[in-house]
């Protein structure tokens, strides 16, 4: 009864203020009274939330003459300019006949194979599920198609020229008049009945299709009726046909009688649509709205029209078409006003109202839950509700010195309320009347923002000017500031007394802890990095021995030894949004947290997010600080600027939405919106294919509870895979996936925010054929380069080679320039060397050095060393080596040798370990095991 309340309280208002005089208080109430009993609406319940779309939302056309599901579950809207296609979220609009400037679509159905099928104004055309485009069906329909029925996988379809059926490519038509330009061949309507008979509803007459003839035979509405009726659209519901008719309101033809009458009278002789979901009859008409039937009583029990008295309320009274799904969401479609539809939700959540006080669209800025009695506080005022003496009242802002109450407290039998530049006002329960307390004026004209009852039972309150303490018992009174403590010279805002009886004390400029026992507020003496300078920080008692405080800054938590403290990360939960309310269940061990966004549940890691909105009931988004209470039955209270709502903790608990798939609204892949094909594709096989082209395009969409709820309350998450972390969507931002798909088979998990069920699409990642050309030309490229590197390298190497030889030529030149030799000399010292080597063997020592040799043929190294530089060409290394090697094959081939293994045989012929090896290859070619194989026989 929010419009009673509000001239109740318009009344008492009237009569608080003492300077009106009698004549017009009395004026007031009459004219309250008068209004009062006059509306007869004042006593219905909110109506429910609508919304609306029109071609300026994207609708194609702004009159909808036909609306309904497909079986993926998104909505389908015929309208004056083609077909759109809506999901809750997102529309899409097909014309059928793109030669045509306009579609006229008067009707549309659906066979099993999910084909979808439109009666239009150029003919009977068809929807391919896989391409997503309209083609005309039959050469043979090209005339209007005003109505279209399917039964499994044959579809019926009635225009201005007779009745078709089209069954297994197969098609062929009926005719209810030899005459082919009578009228009695224009089919208005079909439809088929629970046992499979097909009825067909022309201009002005009913007829039963007989399959096995493949013939309409008339059941006589015209001779029963004997007046000329303009049929509309019939609808069947057991063995009952209901017909509305263009003059003659609506008429009901009983099968098993086979009579027909009129039916309830629907307050328009036009009827337009008619429609049933097996207990009640939807009507609509042009004029008058829809209106509901009950099957089972035959009367009207409800109507939906543009009066403010309507549940739902309509935008215009003139209902084209209309449809209601399983769940019950309405959908109304208008002449050349679109749509209107409900949304669908559980009433979680209700608005609290008594039969004296409704609190809808009350804007509460604080609340005391006290059993039966209930006092609310608000912008303009304070509430006092007593449901079990049915006592009610309103106080004024004039009564209680200040308009915004900021808090309300049961202190000592009694209700503290506090207020904004009014100080803090006591309320007594049993006469209803508002007192001061205390002797300090600021109680009388401060600015109080919080109160709260000690351990000690006394009452603190929160002010700009400090912290007061007030004892009813004693009568004392004191205050703490920042001249007689350590309290900081700012706006007090918020009180919290923990488990050990102290108090946090939050100022704009950070937090204090008052002990009351040793009477010490102390600013500082926190632990390194705790969160004291958080300004305006609320405080709630948490989990366990932990401390939750919040606001402005986010959500920080401590336990009471100050020895785990820190601030919670909920950026990727609930965001970054300002934290207005919350508080600890411990029935449930979840924390409620209100924001600027809605109203989530949070375990006691702050990690797993359930979120309730308008989906629930919860018609507000903005919370007031701290007004959030669990009563002792178990029920969660909430201050909204709408209103004060509640909700049992149990069903809150229980809550899951159901079965309800996700579907995947304003997909795009890369920078492409897909089209309609492919997202016909993806709903009905969820499946996406993605091409990969230097990396995975990135794809982003937008998700979308397939139920038409409000989307804007709901919170998603995504993630790859099954074991992948889950993306919280915030604020309704589109999920961007740009990086943990690969190439191949990849699923993509979607649901709702804290909800059992997942919703999943295979995600099919293939490389594109501009890819694959493009990696063959990047792999021809690096070859080439490759090869150019190569070539340029060894080119490079070999000039290098080429100009240290020199160098070292050059630099042999120059050493030996000095040393004056002839060719004849070098032959004879060459003699004497190799004489030497042959029959002292030096080379068998690994000792043996250029120097040693030189000293016993008696020359000098320079004259040794130029021998082999520059006549043998060749050095003194290589020289020795090449005398090992020989004596090393030597002592192969003998047998006194043969237990000798080949390092060790080495080692004997002068080789060091380390050089053995590589000499032996470098100058034979083969390793030294190969060479013993072939010389010993393997």
């Amino acid at each position: 009864m929010p419009t009673t309340n509000l001239y109740l309280n318009s009344i008492t208002i009237l009569l608080a203020h003492r300077h009106h005089n009698v004549q017009t208080i009395s004026h007031a109430i009459i004219m309250a009274l008068t209004i009062l009993l006059l509306s007869p609406c004042m006593t219905a319940a909110a109506p429910v939330r609508m919304r609306s779309l029109t071609i300026y939302d994207g609708l194609a056309g702004e009159s909808v003459n036909c609306i309904a599901k497909s079986p993926s579950g998104m909505i389908w809207a015929g309208t004056v300019n083609g077909v759109t296609i809506y999901d809750g979220n997102e529309m899409r609009n097909i014309n059928v006949n793109l030669a045509r400037a306009q579609n006229i679509i008067y009707d549309i159905a659906f066979t099993e194979d999910h084909t979808a099928w439109v009666g239009s104004s150029s003919g009977l055309y068809r929807m391919d599920p896989e391409k997503g485009i309209f083609s005309l069906a039959s050469d043979l329909v090209q005339d209007k198609v005003s109505s279209v029925c399917a039964r499994g996988n044959t579809l019926f379809a009635g225009s201005t020229h007779g009745f078709y059926v089209f069954r297994n490519n197969k098609r062929w038509q009926v005719k209810m008049s030899r005459d082919h330009l009578s009228k009695a061949n224009n089919v208005e309507d079909i439809k088929t009945d629970a046992r499979g008979g097909v009825w067909i509803l022309g201009g002005r007459e009913l007829y039963k299709y007989n399959e096995k003839t493949k013939k309409a035979a008339p059941v006589g509405l015209r001779e029963q009726l004997r007046i000329h009726n303009n049929m509309r659209r019939m609808t069947i519901a057991g063995e009952r046909i209901f017909i509305g008719t263009y003059n003659d309101g609506l008429l009901v033809y009983n099968m098993r009688t086979g009579k027909v009458s009129r039916y309830v009278d629907v307050e328009c002789r036009v009827v337009v649509c008619v429609s049933n979901d097996g207990k009640y009859l939807y009507v609509g008409t042009d004029g008058a709205g829809l209106k509901v039937i009950s099957l089972m009583e035959d009367r009207m029990v409800k109507e939906y029209t543009t009066s403010p008295c309507s549940e739902m309320r309509l935008l215009d009274n003139t209902v084209y078409s209309f449809y209601r799904d399983r769940s019950g969401v309405c959908f109304f479609g208008y002449f050349r006003r679109g749509i209107h539809h409900s949304y669908n939700g559980s009433e979680l959540f209700k608005c609290y109202s008594t039969p004296h006080f409704n609190s809808d669209s009350v804007n509460v800025r604080s609340i005391c839950i006290d059993g039966k009695v209930k006092v609310l506080g608000s912008r303009g005022g304070l509430y006092y509700i007593d449901e079990e003496s049915q006592r009610y009242k309103f106080f004024t802002p004039e009564e209680l010195g200040g308009s915004i109450v900021t808090n309300v407290v049961k202190y000592n039998n009694m209700y503290y309320c506090c207020t904004f530049n009014g100080g803090v006002m006591r309320i007594d329960p049993e006469t209803l009347t508002t007192s001061r307390f205390g002797s300090d004026p600021a109680l009388a004209t401060g600015s109080f923002s919080w109160l709260a009852v000690s351990p000690g039972n006394q009452l603190n309150m929160a002010s700009n000017t400090g912290l007061y303490i007030y004892d009813s018992g004693t009568c004392s009174e004191k205050v703490l500031n920042s001249q007689n403590s350590q309290l900081y010279n700012s706006q007090v805002y918020n009180i919290l007394f923990d488990r050990q009886r102290r108090c946090w004390i939050s100022t704009n400029d950070g937090i204090c802890l008052y002990d009351p026992v040793d009477d010490i507020v102390r600013a500082g003496g926190f632990p390194y990095g705790f969160f004291n300078k958080a300004q305006d920080a609320n405080g709630v008692i948490g989990h366990g021995s932990n401390l939750i405080f919040f606001g402005i800054n986010g959500i920080y938590r401590t336990n009471e030894e100050l020895t785990s403290f820190g601030r919670i990360n909920t950026q990727q939960t609930i965001g970054g949004d300002y934290v207005s309310q919350v508080i600890y269940d411990p029935y449930y061990k979840n924390y409620w947290i209100g924001t600027e966004r809605g109203l989530f549940k949070m375990d006691t890691t702050f990690t797993h997010v359930t979120k309730f909105a308008q989906e629930v009931g919860l018609n507000s988004r903005e919370f007031s600080n701290n007004a959030i209470f669990i009563d002792k039955e178990r029920r969660l209270w909430t201050g909204t600027v709408k209103g004060l709502y509640y909700a049992s903790l149990d069903s809150l608990q229980k809550y899951d939405v159901g079965n309800v798939p996700i579907h995947l609204s304003e997909m795009m892949i890369g920078s492409r919106h897909i089209s309609f094909g492919e997202l016909v594709s993806i709903v009905s096989s969820h499946t996406i294919r993605l091409s990969y082209h230097w990396g995975i395009h990135t794809l982003s969409f937008q998700p979308c509870l397939l139920n038409f709820s409000d989307q804007a309350g709901l919170c998603f998450e995504y993630r790859i895979g099954d074991d992948g972390p889950w993306t919280v969507l915030k604020n309704n931002e589109r999920a961007v996936i740009d990086h943990g798909l690969s190439i191949g088979h990849n699923v993509l998990q979607v649901r709702l925010a804290g909800q059992r069920h997942i919703t999943e699409y295979e995600v099919y990642v293939w490389p594109s054929t501009a890819y694959v050309c493009e990696w063959i030309a990047f792999i021809l490229m690096t070859v080439a380069v490759a090869i150019v590197y190569g070539q340029r390298r060894r080119l490079r190497r070999q000039r290098e080679e080429m100009q240290r030889v020199q160098k070292e030529l050059e630099e042999v030149k120059r050493k030996y320039s000095r040393v004056n030799t002839n060719e004849d000399e070098q032959q004879r010292l060459l003699a004497r060397l190799e004489e030497y080597m042959r029959h002292d063997k030096p080379y068998l020592s690994q000792e043996v050095k250029l120097s040693d040799i030189a000293s016993h043929l008696d020359i000098s190294t320079v004259k040794l060393s130029q021998l082999f530089n520059v006549y043998l060409q060749r050095n003194y290394y290589d020289f020795m080596n090449h005398y090992r090697l020989e004596e090393f094959k030597r002592r192969i081939d003998d047998k006194r040798y043969a237990h000798y293994t080949l390092l060790a045989l080495a080692e004997e012929c002068g080789f060091k370990r380390s050089s053995f090896f590589a000499t032996f290859k470098k100058v034979e070619g083969i390793t030294p095991t190969e060479y013993v194989k072939r010389h010993r026989g393997g």
